[in-house]
């Protein structure tokens, strides 16, 4: 996996650009780390791709998708070996962090539409910054396209695990083939959202592609008794020493797919 560095600065903030009445949200965003690096993952495949992103994480949970986890780098690698999957479908990510599987999948699968969701604000531009690089890498490919034509057929949008949120989502872009995302059940608390989530997304006949890593035990149990009560069944798994191709003593992951029953 090789890195390439150069960090993106963003405008500095005068103390006198600054409203008294700017809620916590405000005040919270000028303490948040945008200081991104650029760089660059090569699959077996020889496919890569570049992305913005952190070297760590914030502590604050809903920024941790600002840097890639293993989880992102197992399905990256599953997605290298079975991106014709993809062919003239649609698909959603969610949890998407830094976008970069939505990315990869928008770029190599041929796909009729890919939306790559998180929800927190501040990721979201992350990810909206990583279609723009690849958009503009996309176009100075193939210069002859127009350039504000998105070639990519990918966009971003805040999504949250919530009925409301989620509703409004499939009202306004439908149901899709594929739901995917990695490390996205990270805690107890949001399994129940999740899989409601995604079972709203994805059509009847639709697959549930996740890159989960097992930190957890009784969360992985929360995260598959909630899919096996909301009607999914597990229809496979590639384990993480099988699609990396080595070990490591400290994670255990694998790429499940779930379908409903």
């Amino acid at each position: 996996m090789a890195n390439t560095h150069g960090n993106i600065k963003e405008n500095s903030i005068e103390e006198d650009q600054i409203d008294d009445t700017q809620n916590g949200a405000d005040m919270f965003d000028l303490f948040f780390d945008r200081e991104y690096v650029k760089q660059e993952i090569e699959l077996p495949s020889g496919r890569k791709m570049s992305f913005l992103g952190l070297k760590t994480a914030m502590t604050d949970p809903d920024l941790t998708g600002q840097i890639l986890w293993p989880g992102c780098s197992l399905l990256m690698n599953w997605l290298d070996r079975n991106i014709n999957i993809f062919s003239q479908k649609s698909a959603v990510e969610v949890g998407a962090g830094t976008g970069i599987c939505a990315s990869f999948v928008a770029k190599y699968g041929n796909t009729q539409k890919v939306i790559a969701t998180d929800g927190s604000e501040p990721v979201v531009e992350l990810m909206q910054n990583n279609i723009d690089l690849h958009l503009d890498n996309s176009n100075t490919e193939n210069a002859a396209n127009d350039k504000t034509q998105n070639k990519l057929n990918l966009t971003c949008e805040l999504l949250k695990w919530e009925e409301d949120a989620y509703s409004e989502f499939v009202k306004k872009n439908g149901q899709f083939d594929y739901v995917f995302g990695s490390e996205i059940a990270y805690n107890e608390n949001c399994v129940e959202g999740l899989v409601n989530t995604v079972n709203a997304l994805l059509k009847p006949s639709g697959q549930f592609i996740v890159g989960h890593i097992d930190r957890y035990a009784q969360t992985t149990r929360a995260f598959f008794n909630k899919l096996e009560r909301t009607g999914f069944v597990k229809v496979a798994e590639d384990k993480w020493d099988d699609i990396m191709n080595y070990k490591m003593d400290m994670i255990v992951g694998s790429v499940y797919t779930f379908q409903r029953k």
